[in-house]
């Protein structure tokens, strides 16, 4: 069952897709891969890693916008991207959207996360990178947290910017592992932060 962050739908399809459903009807797919989703399905693609072109074909309408970081290979990508670095901000249709930093723990920012305002909640998915400073001063409704993702942060600094941030929502987005989701949860959810976890759906 798909969870809810006030007017917007969050599911999770997979260890690291998740997509998001404004009540308005805009579509929002978060690094598909896989056999996820539904076809032609999304208005907006935001990639952080590597895409799966197959992936981005299946769900992404032909007016989509596919948006991938600068430095990484488009290749195999059958339509045209929008080459993002952190730090830009876009209007794409009713959605408002913000790059976000990230990288490794040496501080240099070698991709894009993403903060996403769909229906006056906003979205934040980091990618697999650590904690930069601008994150922890960042205007977050919901945050899907990178839990158990190799050259992420982990799961205590993750809590911990979970905390830092005034969050209506957390969901753990990228760990396959149980114990790293349980420890993340309780973790969580000890600090009086609300909490939700569903597994990802099979593809």
């Amino acid at each position: 069952m798909p969870l809810r962050c006030g007017p917007v739908t969050v599911e999770r399809l997979g260890p690291t897709t998740v997509r998001l459903a404004a009540r308005t009807g805009v579509v929002v797919y978060l690094d598909p891969a896989g056999d996820v989703g539904e076809p032609r399905d999304s208005d907006l693609v935001l990639v952080t890693e590597r895409p799966d072109p197959d992936a981005i074909a299946r769900i992404a309408r032909e007016d989509a916008l596919v948006a991938i970081p600068e430095g990484i290979d488009p290749s195999g990508l059958d339509r045209p991207v929008e080459r993002v670095a952190p730090g830009e901000s876009f209007l794409v249709g009713p959605l408002d959207l913000h790059t976000t930093p990230a990288g490794g723990a040496d501080g240099r920012a070698t991709g894009c996360g993403y903060a996403l305002t769909m229906d006056g909640v906003t979205a934040f998915w980091p990618g697999r990178t650590a904690v930069f400073d601008s994150h922890r001063t960042m205007s977050v409704d919901l945050l899907l947290a990178p839990v158990g993702l190799e050259g992420a942060m982990d799961r205590r600094a993750a809590a911990d910017l979970a905390e830092t941030l005034d969050l209506d929502l957390v969901v753990p987005v990228g760990s396959e592992s149980a114990v790293d989701v349980e420890s993340f949860v309780v973790d969580v959810a000890t600090r009086g932060i609300p909490i939700a976890l569903e597994p990802p759906a099979e593809s």
